[in-house]
Parts: structure tokens; sequence; C-alpha cells
């Protein structure tokens, strides 16, 4: 099997840093479009990488991802596929890219191997409050929209009352033990500051695995640490209480909160329930939901979801998640000449349709 450098000689050349940024590991400058090829997928045992991935076709708009396969490490993995088409590969559980392939017009092998330089994208999420956000006028949703609504808390609100939330600054850790980390720990001499983070802002750090990233708040108490994973691109919401205030439990690492999305009766037909994967970013299809069922997902607080009709790719609303334990959202479509999501309503008893089916505007191959 060819190695990951003979894939990028039979791909192309080097991607530069903005390929990086958009995802482009592996391209070709000039493809012949069309040509049958397959793209074998080798995934060596790692104990620096999780132990599945999963494998993903990219839209044409570079939004939209597709999911196909699993591939646990050890395995590899053929993929039928066409030159010009664009894959990647994410680590199944964090959701963090590790490898993007864009298809040349001859066969390619590529392989998953731990990164030596990532880049960690930081998002301040603001999780105070279940937000609404006015769809984007791209059909995809290729940008982000902007927020509108705020949802009234369906549970009781997190203990986060200051609605001014400051700026945070981040720095990269100096060469300390483990146990000079954690709660009322400052920012000490040798930490370097690598920029501001600023709320439901995103910064972008360049870094090598293993090292450690602080944010502080102005009196230079740090309130969040993180480490660098192999992963090639990496997402990490940052939660950070104002001084004096705690956050909710549910802002812990690794736990997540319920979020119930029901699609009104009036609706004109099935609607499809996406996530916004990032670094890099990208729509993911979960699931279908039809008229007057209810479906539940777990997520992260300060995750974004989006409900699509299936029929027309219409855009019915997006959803910022909070910290709530429990949230509810119902969508309500007004047939085309707009939609007034809330959390009103009682959903009827409601089945969670299958998922990783094609969206409606990507036409996927077989």
């Amino acid at each position: 099997a060819a190695t990951a450098a003979a894939a990028v000689a039979a791909a192309g050349p080097q991607a530069s840093a903005s390929d990086l940024e958009s995802g482009a590991e592996f391209y070709a400058s000039s493809v012949e479009k069309g040509v049958p090829v397959t793209l074998t997928i080798f995934f060596p045992p790692s104990q620096l990488l999780g132990k599945v991935a999963s494998l993903y076709w990219v839209s044409e708009s570079g939004s939209l991802e597709q999911w196909y396969n699993d591939l646990a490490q050890g395995r590899s993995l053929l993929q039928k596929t066409v030159s010009g088409e664009r894959w990647r590969l994410r680590d199944a559980k964090s959701g963090n890219h590790l490898l993007s392939v864009n298809v040349p017009a001859a066969n390619i092998t590529v392989q998953i191997e731990p990164a030596s330089a990532v880049t960690l994208e930081l998002h301040y999420a603001d999780v105070r409050r279940t937000r609404l956000i006015t769809p984007s006028a791209s059909p995809d949703g290729a940008a982000l929209p902007v927020e509108g609504e705020v949802l009234t808390a369906t549970t009781t609100k997190p203990r986060i009352e200051d609605d001014t939330v400051g700026e945070l600054r981040v720095f990269k850790a100096a060469a300390v033990s483990e146990d000079q980390f954690g709660a009322g720990r400052l920012i000490g001499i040798g930490d370097k500051q690598v920029g501001r983070l600023a709320p439901d802002g995103q910064l972008h750090v360049q870094l090598t695995p293993g090292d450690v990233l602080m944010t502080a708040d102005a009196t230079g108490r740090v309130c969040f640490e993180t480490a660098a994973t192999h992963e090639l691109h990496q997402h990490v919401n940052v939660f950070c209480a104002p001084l004096g205030q705690e956050l909710p439990a549910t802002t812990r690492k690794g736990t997540h909160v319920r979020v119930e999305f029901v699609l009104d009766a009036l609706a004109s037909g099935p609607a499809a329930l996406l996530r916004l994967w990032e670094a890099p970013r990208a729509w993911h299809k979960h699931a279908e939901v039809s008229p007057r069922e209810a479906l539940a997902v777990l997520t992260e607080p300060g995750e974004r979801w989006r409900v699509r009709d299936v029929a027309t790719s219409r855009v019915l609303t997006d959803v910022i998640v909070s910290a709530q334990a429990y949230q509810r959202v119902v969508v309500r479509d007004l047939g085309g000449g707009g939609v007034a999501p809330s959390i009103a309503g009682v959903p009827a008893a409601g089945a969670n349709k299958r998922a990783g089916q094609p969206l409606a505007d990507a036409a996927s191959p077989q």
C-alpha cells in the first residue's frame, strides 16, 4: 500500500495553510472530473488517536458532510468514488478533523496518522439561554446566520446571571507539572498570551500536541484549560463563569444536555435535523422528523443545530444550545412564508428516523 507521502504525490502538491484551514489536506490543482477510482484508507494502530474514524463525503460547496462509513484502527477501507470528489475523515467520538482527500483521476491510498502540528479552535460559548438564529439566505447554509429571538428557559436558569460576560485572554501554558493546574490558578510569568476571545467568538491557535491552552479573565484567574491532542484540527467549547459565579454542571467535560425538537402538525413535510461540526465547518445530517413528531438529541452546550425542510432544503430554524439540562424547541413551518419556532405545544409520539441518507441538494456518490 502507498504511504501518506505517496498519496500526496499522487493527489498533487502539498496543501497551503489556507487549504488546511478549509480541510483540504490533499488536493489536486487540476483534475479530470468524473473518472471512476478507488480510494483506499488505512488506519494504523495508534494510542495517540481515537479508536474509530468516520468517513464523510463532502458536498461541492464544502458546507455539507454525508456520513458513509466508520473505520477502526488496524483496518483498511475501500471506497468507490470518482475524481474531483472530496472526502473527509473525523474522529468518530470528538468529531475533530483527521484527514481530507480531493480525489485525483487515479486510484489513491491514504493513511490516517497522528498530526505533529495541529490547529485548535476555541469557541467561547454563551450558554446562558437557548437561542434561535435567523437562517442564512444560502440554500445549504454555508454561512452562519445572525442571532434572533431568545427562547425562555423551560427549566431552572443556569447560575450565570450577569449579562456582561467579559473578554477572555488566551495563554499557552509554560512547561509545568499537572498538579499546578486547576481551580484558583493565576496566569504565571512563563505563560505566553496568544490571543483574545470575545463572548461567542472564536480563536484559531497553531500548536504542538501536548501544548496546554488556558483562558483567563481580567483578574488573571484561569477559568478554563485544555490540552492539544494529535488530531489535525480540533474544536473546543470554552466555558468560563464570571468571578463569584458558578458554571452549570452540564458544562463539565463529557457532559451533555437533552434537546427535543418538535415539528409542528402544519409543516409541509418531513424535516432534516443537522448538527454543525467545526474545524472545518460543515453541517451533518443527524436524522429526520415528520410533522407532529418529536426527536430528542444529546449534545454539548454551545453547539449549533439546524432544522431544514427535506423536500425544498429550506431552512426552518437554527438553534444554539444552552447549558440547561433539558430544552425543547417547537418548529412551526408557515409554508414558505416564514417560520415561528417556539417552546410551546405538546408533541405527539415520535420516532427517530434513520440518519445518514443523502440531503436533498447534495448529489452524493453511490
